[in-house]
């Protein structure tokens, strides 16, 4: 298995839905949309009951996994600066030599 689709299974089984509640009867959601007062543009609050019993956002290994990813792409470009920068450290000493050669 190549390392992209490995990573890519990875993701997608981090954000995969875990125990989902069977969908609510239509009647249910009914009676919850016309007891919540609306204001004067049509929206709704939103607020807890809202949410089925077990049903839940997975917030927390979704931030886990983007501040995991952030960090992974500044380590990254951090160690391609500090190779850039020895690069041209060598070649800045390489240069100088030579000058000095040329000089005597």
């Amino acid at each position: 298995m190549t390392p992209f689709i490995f990573a890519l299974t990875v993701l997608l089984d981090v954000a995969a839905p875990r125990n989902l509640p069977p969908a609510p009867d239509t009647v249910q959601v009914a009676q919850k949309d016309s007891i919540a007062p609306k204001d004067s543009e049509g929206f709704v609050p939103v607020n807890g009951d809202m949410l089925q019993q077990g049903e839940s956002i997975p917030a927390s290994r979704l931030v886990a996994g983007a501040y995991g990813f952030i960090f992974a792409m500044v380590a990254l470009y951090a160690a391609s600066v500090a190779s850039r920068a020895k690069r041209v450290e060598e070649e800045l000493t390489a240069l100088k030599a030579r000058l000095e050669k040329r000089a005597s």
